[in-house]
């Protein structure tokens, strides 16, 4: 196994499909061969009855007690199993399974998702006396004594943002304010790393129980960080507190002001100024696409993957960048298409952008050099995709972006591209 990801890494697919094939014929019991029955089984639009036969399969053909080290994967696939239950509202199957995990901090994962298939029907009820579940049993890990935390106490703390923000949401419908603000306030404190990811509904929380000023101060410091979403809420309130709109636009303009600022300085400690490697690669119509071809204009260069989650989430925050250089002849965005695994890459990302109308020019990163045989991604130094890179009119690398903050923010993305642009160009 190591072998094959070595080799995968190497970019040698071809030999790592046949090690892998070779390696499934040869151990038929083995851990790859589960590996991928369990991705095969678990990651479909199965009903629950075939997923529960497939759980049953596994249990039977790799039995537990010949892996006692890697439970995760068999606590995946009855999270799995659980969520189709739960998916075809079949609360009493769900809860027999949920009931047979023997770790806390997987069970409490359980129960979050069977809080959140009821929320979503509705069942706010149902949904909160499931969410107390995860919610203390995280709480519980990150109240123990940092040098004293186990894997339980690191999975558990995943589970502590969404299942306080959903019990605090339904405690905001049922009136009872105060009480979120408390089990917000309790979260922050003894888990102050996820501080961040609950300022927005202790905000809201503040704002139901007439705590105003403070909340303001709370927005303002997302505001100023970036979350360009809220600014309707930031306006309401400012007009709320002050009793009109009076200097709204003058505070306004110096938070963004201020977060332009801090965008460039941000990047400034972290640029370069060093010559990008010259490339030829074909584009979707088969056509040659040269760095050298597009001279004199600012690039920005999106490494991307099919398989790549994270790439294709800032699509429609990266659609809006382009958008807004759609007339400018200065600036060209090339969405460089590497690191596909599947062989047919190149039609599934041709289908990628029709199905969702993204005007990108595709380019595939799929020619290795004769000398070195790296690929562009390899020779522009990239490590993990998504990677963004802003390429001057010389030729020059100014600026890497490693992964976009908040790719669904579609207007942070736009400043802080643009800020990067504009200071290029």
């Amino acid at each position: 196994m190591n072998s094959i990801n070595m080799l995968y890494a190497m970019r040698k697919n071809d030999k790592a499909a046949a090690l892998k094939a070779l390696t499934i014929e040869k151990y038929p019991k083995g851990s790859l061969t589960r590996d991928i029955f369990i991705d095969t089984s678990f990651e479909n639009d199965g009903g629950a009855a075939e997923k529960e036969r497939a759980y049953h399969e596994l249990l039977e053909t790799w039995p537990i007690a010949k892996f006692p080290d890697e439970m995760y994967q068999y606590n995946y696939a009855l999270e799995a199993l659980i969520k189709a239950f739960m998916k075809e509202k079949n609360t009493v199957k769900a809860l027999y399974y949920l009931e047979s995990i023997e770790q806390r901090a997987t069970k409490a994962a359980g129960y979050l998702s069977v809080a959140q298939s009821l929320l979503a029907d509705g069942d706010v009820i149902g949904a909160k006396s499931f969410l107390k579940v995860p919610m203390e049993e995280s709480l519980f890990y990150m109240s123990q004594p940092i040098d004293s935390r186990d894997e339980e106490s690191v999975f558990s703390s995943t589970q502590i943002e969404s299942s306080v923000h959903a019990y605090a949401q339904i405690l905001l419908q049922e009136n009872k304010y105060n009480e979120a603000i408390e089990i917000i306030e309790r979260t922050m404190q003894q888990a102050p790393s996820f501080t961040d990811g609950l300022q927005k509904i202790y905000y809201k929380s503040l704002v139901a129980a007439d705590r105003k000023p403070e909340a303001f101060q709370i927005l303002t410091k997302l505001y100023e960080r970036g979350d360009l979403r809220l600014e309707g809420d930031f306006k309401k309130l400012y007009q709320d507190i002050n009793g009109s709109m009076d200097g709204y636009l003058e505070v306004n303009t110096h938070l963004r002001d201020e977060l332009k600022r801090a965008i460039r300085q941000d990047f400034d400690k972290n640029g370069m100024f060093k010559k990008a490697p010259d490339f030829e690669l074909l584009n979707m119509e088969g056509k040659p696409v040269s760095l050298s071809s597009l001279k004199g204009k600012v690039i920005v260069l999106d490494f991307w993957a099919t398989w790549c989650g994270p790439c294709i989430s800032s699509f429609p925050a990266m659609a809006a960048v382009q958008q807004m250089y759609a007339e400018d002849k200065e600036v060209q965005f090339l969405f460089i298409n590497t690191w596909e695994l599947d062989k047919d890459y190149k039609k599934k990302a041709i289908a990628l952008m029709k199905e969702s109308n993204y005007p990108f020019e595709v380019l595939f990163d799929d020619i290795t050099d004769g000398k070195t045989g790296q690929l562009l991604a390899d020779k522009m130094g990239v490590n993990s995709v998504p990677a963004k890179f802003i390429i001057d009119k010389k030729g020059n690398i100014r600026y890497f972006i490693s992964k976009l903050t908040n790719a669904q923010n579609v207007d942070y993305i736009k400043l802080e591209l643009q800020e990067l642009i504009e200071a290029v160009k």
